[in-house]
């Protein structure tokens, strides 16, 4: 990360928009993140298309993104890009479970993987059926989590 960090100079870098998040409790899980400002759009490092409930095209890429980066084992970056999700469409359900999912690589934010998974369940009312399906496999046990991704997989 340090080298990364030093050769693209995004230490350095603010946040254009200069906004408070629009869920308070979710400040303490971004503040560290905030040091880098908003993350740019990388090409070349997949090709995910995951429909979400948003009205953001640009929340919509960021979600790619954000998984795409998980997918290459890059945490921070994936969080980077779910953050700037909820930033762009502060009722997307899917950048809540993103935050989730990306915190789920550090035991440290356990409190911050259970507040983002709470919001992603508040507003998991207003999303599809495939993005409800996604958020309650991660109530689950393992038993319970083989019957729901079946569910998953037998709808798509």
């Amino acid at each position: 990360l340090l080298t990364f960090v030093t050769q693209t100079g995004v230490y350095c870098k603010q946040s254009p928009k200069n906004v408070p998040y629009k869920d308070p409790n979710l400040n303490e899980i971004f503040a560290f993140v905030d040091y880098f400002g908003t993350p740019q759009l990388y090409k070349g490092i997949g090709s995910s298309q995951f429909p979400i409930t948003t009205s953001s095209p640009t929340a919509q890429a960021y979600f790619n993104q954000g998984i795409e980066l998980l997918h290459c084992f890059w945490p921070l970056e994936a969080l980077r890009s779910f953050r700037q999700v909820v930033l762009e469409d502060g009722n997307c359900s899917m950048g809540y479970y993103g935050v989730y999912k990306a915190l789920q690589w550090d035991n440290g934010y356990n409190l911050g993987r259970n507040q983002s998974l709470s919001k992603a369940l508040q507003l998991a009312g207003f999303v599809t059926l495939r993005e409800q399906l996604y958020i309650r496999a991660e109530l689950s046990d393992f038993e319970t989590f083989n019957r729901t991704y079946l569910e998953i997989i037998s709808q798509y």
